[in-house]
């Protein structure tokens, strides 16, 4: 069992340096040794399986990570003590990888049990349940059912609201929000209203002058001003904007990143 508790030790350093594959054999190894002493083992054997998820996960294996998340699930119900935000943080992890996989139904199941153990365990109106449902309103308008702006723009101001009531509307996660909304509202020719929405994105992104998210964030927004200018046939403004962007792009995520 020490053996166990070295190998997965190792397996957080990998994991730090985002070495997953080492990561996912050390907690392969792990899960093998703790399996032969599950009482001694605890609750580290469920930390390894999840984390083994989260090595595949990183890897971009989602049917894997979907398979061991859901193996995780399972072992959650055997446990007697309440472990509430972390099953809820493994079903936004297994919804997550379902909607890599443009498993939308099995998404859409997995976030609502996240959104209701984390309601359940800390009230409908916490930060974490905000968080969620920006997510479940991304992934509803990247479903493009008929009706998906409506209903993605609903979930979006719902967040906003449970980020105000947080005093987060002028968080950067505050300011995502509001670019997915100018994304709609440019998308349905809504361009007053993206503009706004995007005003305000952008003045919280040069509020965290030289953080990479805020950085990202204010090239994501010049791009959709961008793409507002060009809609109106503004060339030279969208031109402008394009480049901000790219440049943001570049020197921030790199010349092979897909925004760029």
């Amino acid at each position: 069992i020490d053996y166990a508790h070295s190998v997965f030790n190792l397996s957080e350093v990998h994991i730090a340096m985002e070495k997953y594959s080492q990561a996912f054999n050390c907690l392969n190894e792990a899960i093998r040794v703790f399996d032969m002493f599950p009482d001694e083992a605890g609750s580290l054997l469920l930390d390894a399986v999840v984390m083994k998820g989260d090595s595949l996960f990183q890897l971009k294996d989602y049917p894997a990570s979907v398979a061991v998340f859901q193996e995780a699930v399972e072992m959650f119900s055997h446990f007697s003590q309440s472990y509430g935000e972390s099953v809820a943080t493994l079903y936004y992890k297994l919804g997550l990888a379902c909607s890599k996989m443009n498993a939308y139904e099995e998404a859409f199941a997995s976030f609502r049990q996240c959104i209701r153990v984390f309601s359940e365990d800390l009230g409908p109106d916490h930060l974490r349940v905000g968080d969620v449902m920006y997510d479940v309103g991304k992934l509803v308008y990247s479903h493009g059912e008929h009706g998906s702006a409506e209903k993605s723009m609903e979930c979006f101001k719902e967040v906003m609201r449970i980020y105000s009531l947080n005093k987060h509307q002028n968080h950067v996660r505050a300011a995502d929000v509001s670019v997915q909304m100018a994304t709609i509202h440019t998308d349905l020719g809504e361009y007053d209203e993206a503009r706004d929405a995007l005003k305000k994105a952008l003045k919280i992104y040069e509020g965290g002058i030289g953080e990479k998210t805020s950085l990202v964030g204010k090239g994501l927004t010049l791009q959709q001003i961008g793409r507002i200018h060009y809609a109106k046939n503004e060339f030279d403004q969208a031109l402008t904007s394009f480049k901000d962007a790219l440049q943001i792009f570049q020197d921030t995520l790199g010349e092979k990143d897909m925004n760029v």
